[in-house]
C-alpha cells in the first residue's frame, strides 16, 4: 500500500474533525457546564443569588467562549503555515508534511483510529487528533486505506 493525498483544511473543518475525534472530551465539557448551570439555579432557589448568578454567567461565558477560542486558535495556526498537507500512508505508517513541518507515525503509535463520513481520524494520544478528509483521496484509495486500517488493532468503528 502506498497512498498519498493532498488537502488543506479550514479552521471550521479542523474544528469539526477535532469534535468528531475527541467526542468524549467535548461531551464531558458540556456535562460539566450543565452541572454548573444546575448548581447556579439551585443556589438562586436556596437564596444564594450572587453565587448562583455568578455561576450562570460563568457557564454562559464558557459555553460561548470555548468553541470561539478553539476556532480562533486553529485559524491562527493555519495563518502561521497556510500550506497544504501531504498525507502519505504505507504498510509501516503514515506521514503528514507541510511546508514548515513533517510528522511521521508508525501504526503502533496510534491509540485509536476511527472514521466518520467526512474524516479519517488518527489519535496518537487521548488529547490529540489528526483529521484527514476523505475527499483528499479517490474512492479506490479510500476503500484500500479503510480496508487496511480496519485490520489494525487500534481501529475502532465509530
Amino acid at each position: 500500500m502506498d497512498i498519498t493525498g493532498t488537502y488543506q483544511l479550514t479552521a471550521e473543518q479542523m474544528y469539526r474533525g477535532l469534535r468528531a475525534g475527541l467526542r468524549g472530551r467535548f461531551l464531558r465539557v458540556r456535562i460539566t457546564l450543565a452541572l454548573l448551570a444546575l448548581c447556579g439555579l439551585l443556589s438562586i432557589v436556596v437564596g444564594g443569588t450572587p453565587i448562583g448568578v455568578g455561576l450562570l454567567i460563568g457557564v454562559a461565558f464558557l459555553g460561548i467562549w470555548q468553541p470561539i477560542a478553539t476556532k480562533r486558535s486553529l485559524a491562527r495556526s493555519l495563518e502561521r503555515d497556510p500550506s497544504p498537507v501531504v498525507a502519505a500512508f504505507t504498510e509501516q505508517g503514515c506521514s503528514f508534511t507541510k511546508a514548515q513541518s513533517r510528522s511521521e507515525f508508525a501504526w503502533e503509535r496510534f491509540q485509536k483510529i476511527t472514521q466518520n463520513p467526512e474524516f479519517l481520524l488518527f489519535q496518537p494520544s487521548k488529547v490529540v487528533v489528526i483529521p484527514v478528509p476523505k475527499a483528499a483521496f479517490t474512492p479506490e484509495q479510500n476503500a484500500e486505506l479503510t480496508a487496511f486500517l480496519q485490520r489494525l488493532p487500534s481501529y475502532s468503528a465509530a
